[in-house]
């Protein structure tokens, strides 16, 4: 049903077909049951709405050939079968060292809170909002779930990091076979995207159950679903109308971010009839508008991509601030991709950017000069700034990436930088978010979450240069 409503065509692939309407549906269904919340929740009523919405999708759903549904399973897709398997590695791990109902040892706040707010929906129709950052979005459903499957809240959260981390591991291999056409480097960076990043300040991603940790599993689908829209388009005169229209929901979801933001400043009750609840309502609501006009009024989709609206809209409503951060990089690594294919001088620029960005925090961990955290943009947009200065940030990326990661990143970087056009723009995304994570900005810590995939990359590049070199 949602393909047929938001007139999906064939410009997608069906894995792409599946994230969009995936995003698209997740969204829909947040907005039904977010728009009830303007009397005390009615579970039943929701579940009914919900019940007949999959419904319908059903039906539209059985219209496709099982031939269609099972062609990804042929060819180098059996392989992403092969890479989820593979990435429940690090949850097995994990769950052997610690206890029930934990997912990590770091989570003694996540669960009890998850936990409480999943039984207030379902035993007494409450939902209250952590707040701007977290919407409620994921208790909504988790209530939902234990529900229809009769499940204890506490099994399920126990449950939920088996799914997270064989879905990051797919969406790093997914991106990296669309840009680089290599099974095996792709192989690599799905296996590798699971392992990085843990430890870090991100409490544990993904191997954790909390907002952000949802919202880093699904970063790097949302770019492999505009990169897939845009892939057979670089060489199109109009291409630049599309590219701009990245940066057009980019500055719809950040609209959205800062007038909650504002409302949130002036009204933190989230009562039924508090101005913050309802104006959030009415801002989601014309989210949908806009998302549903994209796919039918041309001048709209000229300023609006509808595959990064809908993504964007989906991550918003689990973490605002994240959402914000990931939708900004994914406009930022397909502009700069379409870039360098266009002008292949701007190279030199982007290695010169590359360098200033190694020697700008060279100089500083090795003492030679020193940027304090000036805060310029987190002061006007946050109440309390985190003290998180230019050495707690290098720590964490250390901690996180281990030495010898640090190492194959670096050979990794050389190789791209040696590479195709179409790769490098991984290595001019990288120098990007780690110019922004090491900036004298508290808060552009949560940048680092956005390299899982392109750092993967990096480091599964190497294995092309040694196939290559070994088949000479």
């Amino acid at each position: 049903m949602l393909n047929r409503l938001f007139s999906l065509k064939d410009e997608l692939n069906i894995v792409s077909k599946f994230l969009y309407s995936w995003f698209v549906g997740f969204f829909t269904l947040f907005v039904i049951g977010y728009i009830l919340l303007l009397n005390t929740f009615n579970m039943t009523l929701y579940l009914s709405v919900v019940f007949g919405v999959c419904g319908l999708g059903a039906v539209k759903s059985n219209r496709i050939s099982i031939r269609e549904k099972l062609s990804f399973l042929s060819g180098d897709y059996r392989l992403l079968l092969l890479v989820v398997t593979l990435g429940l590695i690090p949850i097995l791990i994990t769950k052997y060292y610690t206890g029930f109902p934990l997912a990590v040892h770091t989570d003694w706040m996540t669960i009890p809170i998850d936990y409480k707010s999943i039984i207030k929906i379902t035993q007494y129709g409450m939902i209250v909002p952590f707040g701007v950052d977290q919407l409620c979005s994921r208790h909504m459903f988790g209530a939902a779930i234990s529900l229809i499957f009769n499940i204890n809240p506490l099994s399920l959260l126990w449950c939920i990091p088996f799914i997270l981390t064989p879905v990051v591991a797919a969406g790093s291999f997914l991106l990296s076979y669309s840009l680089s056409k290599n099974s095996l480097l792709a192989l690599i960076a799905g296996i590798a995207s699971s392992l990085l990043l843990s430890g870090t300040p991100s409490t544990d991603f993904p191997v954790n159950t909390n907002a952000g940790s949802i919202v880093f599993v699904l970063f790097p689908l949302l770019i492999y679903l505009v990169y897939t829209f845009f892939k057979d388009r670089f060489e199109k005169e109009n291409v630049r109308r599309s590219i701009q229209s990245l940066w057009g929901s980019f500055i719809i979801i950040m609209t959205i971010w800062l007038v909650l933001k504002y409302f949130e400043t002036n009204n933190t009750n989230w009562t039924s009839e508090s101005n913050l609840l309802v104006t959030s309502q009415l801002i989601f609501v014309l989210s949908f508008v806009i998302l549903l006009l994209a796919r039918y009024l041309p001048i709209l989709k000229t300023y609006v991509n509808p595959y990064l609206l809908a993504g964007g809209l989906g991550l918003l409503v689990i973490h605002t601030f994240y959402a914000l951060y990931y939708v900004f990089i994914i406009a930022c690594f397909i502009s700069i991709h379409w870039i360098l294919l266009k002008k292949q001088r701007l190279k030199v620029i982007i290695l010169l950017f590359s360098a200033f960005t190694f020697f700008y925090v060279s100089l500083q961990i090795v003492g030679l000069f020193y940027v304090p955290n000036i805060n310029l943009i987190s002061s006007r947009l946050f109440s309390t700034l985190p003290p998180y200065d230019m050495f707690v940030k290098f720590q964490w990326l250390t901690n996180a990436l281990g030495a010898v990661n640090i190492i194959l990143l670096s050979i990794g970087g050389l190789f791209l930088l040696l590479g195709k056009n179409e790769e490098y723009s991984v290595l001019a995304i990288l120098a990007l978010i780690l110019f922004f994570y090491f900036s004298p900005e508290a808060w552009a810590y949560r940048f680092l979450n956005a390299s899982t995939p392109f750092i993967a990359y990096a480091i599964a590049h190497i294995s092309s240069k040694v196939k290559l070199h070994l088949e000479q």
